[in-house]
């Protein structure tokens, strides 16, 4: 029986392979929101007060899929994170 192994220093070399696993976690979205946090004091966030104490969630899921990000966020495209240069 043989298997295939890929070891880190191999995938770190690997473009094509980093850009799927990138994009498997980017669609996939296997947790959609963070643990909540809580504010240690009053801020302001894109114009928003947030008041000290406010339990505060990231949205994983809508931050993979905004489209001024990445463009057609519903389609899986393995080649999203390679780039040239």
């Amino acid at each position: 029986t043989s298997s295939i192994y890929i070891s880190l220093s191999r995938a770190a070399n690997d473009a094509l392979l980093l850009s799927f696993v990138n994009e498997m976690l980017r669609f996939g979205s296997n947790v959609p929101l963070n643990i909540p946090h809580r504010t240690i004091e009053d801020c302001t966030v894109a114009g928003y007060t947030i008041p000290k104490d406010c339990l505060v969630f990231t949205n994983f899921y809508a931050i993979n899929h905004e489209p001024n990000v990445f463009p057609e966020p519903d389609k899986f495209k393995i080649d999203r994170f390679i780039f040239d240069g």
